[in-house]
This record gives structure tokens, C-alpha cells and sequence, in this order.
């Protein structure tokens, strides 16, 4: 790690990054001085809102954040999720963005680090290696999200469910493991999914009857979340119209 820190204060530019998985933009922001103290967001608190000033770029130390955007006639949708190790608001970069396009709301208790667009613009003139991160980072955020609106287009409700709850885990690319998330309400869920909050309890019960989640007992309020979830989203079987019978069942 010394060598590492010793190459990004001197500025080096000689060794190419070949493998994104492996860089640490925490450790790399850390070395231009860009992380320092943590802005702590609890769950619900806004974070920015949507035709706010856009100067700055957010980088998640911890937590989930809820992105929304809401129309010229108030109709409110939720366009994904982000969580720890990414970056929130990165569209402020291009220059030609001087207000937030979206509304950012905490998931979860959140630790954020506040980076002004002009020191990040300054790291990414100065290191290719960074601006090679950045690029595969923005790229990779679009086809998420790309992935998530097909997602929200073609798949069942309760695929979708199975989906954000991975999402909201860390398992989205993992079939094994568990995570933990804070409860979240059936409404706040219906709201993401698009469905309504007794469809949400329904398929909320059967994942429970499956094995795939799990309800923390005692005051922790969180609710477990297993890697077999996925098989869920997988599943070519599960129907909407099923689904639907079996609940007026």
C-alpha cells in the first residue's frame, strides 16, 4: 500500500491500470486529500433534491441511496439505487449539467464524502489511471441502470422485488452468501417496484416461506437477505397471474 501511495503523490502516470476490480478509489481519493470527513445521512434524510445546485460529487462510504426524479405534471419515479463504493451525482462532471437532474434520499444510514466538482476534475486532468476508473465506472452505471428499466419493463412484480432486495443486499452479482438490510416499509418497496404494498406482503411471505429472507428477531429490525433470492429472478415460472390467484387464494 506504501508503494501505492508513494506512486499518487508523486503523480506517476507510468503504470496503466489494467484491472478496475483491484483499484481502490476510497485509497486513491484518500491520496489527493479528497476524502476527509464523513457527511453521516440517516435513513430518509435527502441528500440533494432534484433542480438543486450541482458542484459537487458524492462518494458513498457506506449506505444505500435512492435516486428519483419527478415530472413537469409531479408524477414521481424512482430511477435505481446506488450503495457503498459508488459515486452520486457524477453528472455534474460533463459541465453542461448546473442542477441536480434527480432527488437523492438515504436508504439507510449513509456515511458520505462530500468531493467539490473542481478538486475531482483536477485528480481526473492529472491521473489516467483514475480517469480510466471513472469512465468504466459511469459506463457500468448506465448499463446498470439500463438493466434495471428493462428489468422494471419486462419482468414480473415479484421479480422485480427479488431484484431490489439483492440490490439493497450487495448479492446482485452473487448467488451464494447473504446480506443484511434495514427494514424497509411495503410501501416505500411497492413505491420501487412498482406494484402495490399487499402484492409486496404476499411475495414478502413466500420468500420467507422459501428460505430466501429472513426477519431478524429483537430490536436489530433487519431482515436477512440470501443469495438464493436470485433464483427467484432466474425463474422463467413465476408468473404475475399466478402469483395473482394465489393471493386471492
Amino acid at each position: 500500500m506504501a508503494t501505492v501511495h508513494n506512486r499518487l503523490v508523486n503523480h506517476s502516470t507510468e503504470v496503466p491500470l489494467t484491472n478496475f476490480e483491484a483499484f481502490e478509489p476510497a485509497a486513491f481519493l484518500a491520496a489527493y486529500g479528497l476524502i476527509r470527513n464523513s457527511q453521516i445521512f440517516r435513513a430518509e434524510d435527502t441528500v440533494f433534491y432534484q433542480g438543486d445546485p450541482a458542484d459537487c460529487v458524492f462518494f458513498i462510504q457506506r449506505g444505500t441511496i435512492k435516486l428519483t426524479v419527478v415530472s413537469a405534471e409531479g408524477k414521481e419515479a424512482v430511477l435505481g439505487l446506488v450503495g457503498t463504493g459508488e459515486f452520486l451525482g457524477e453528472a455534474c462532471i460533463a459541465g453542461k449539467v448546473s442542477r441536480r437532474i434527480t432527488t437523492a434520499v438515504a436508504l439507510t444510514n449513509c456515511a458520505l464524502v462530500r468531493i467539490p466538482r473542481s478538486a475531482l476534475l483536477n485528480v481526473i486532468r492529472r491521473e489516467p489511471q483514475f480517469l480510466d476508473f471513472f469512465l468504466a465506472f459511469v459506463v457500468g452505471r448506465n448499463l446498470r441502470m439500463q438493466q434495471e428499466l428493462i428489468a422494471h419493463r419486462f419482468n414480473t412484480s415479484e421479480k422485480r422485488l427479488a431484484r431490489v432486495l439483492l440490490l439493497l443486499a450487495g448479492l446482485a452479482e452473487s448467488t451464494e452468501g447473504q446480506g443484511e438490510i434495514s427494514r424497509i416499509s411495503h410501501e416505500e418497496l411497492a413505491e420501487m417496484v412498482g406494484t402495490t404494498s399487499s402484492r409486496i406482503s404476499f411475495f414478502m411471505n413466500r420468500f420467507r416461506k422459501q428460505g430466501h429472507v429472513v426477519y431478524g428477531g429483537g430490536s436489530r429490525g433487519v431482515v436477512q437477505i440470501r443469495g438464493s433470492l436470485s433464483r427467484v429472478v432466474m425463474d422463467d415460472s413465476h408468473c404475475d397471474m399466478c402469483s395473482a390467484s394465489l393471493d386471492a387464494g
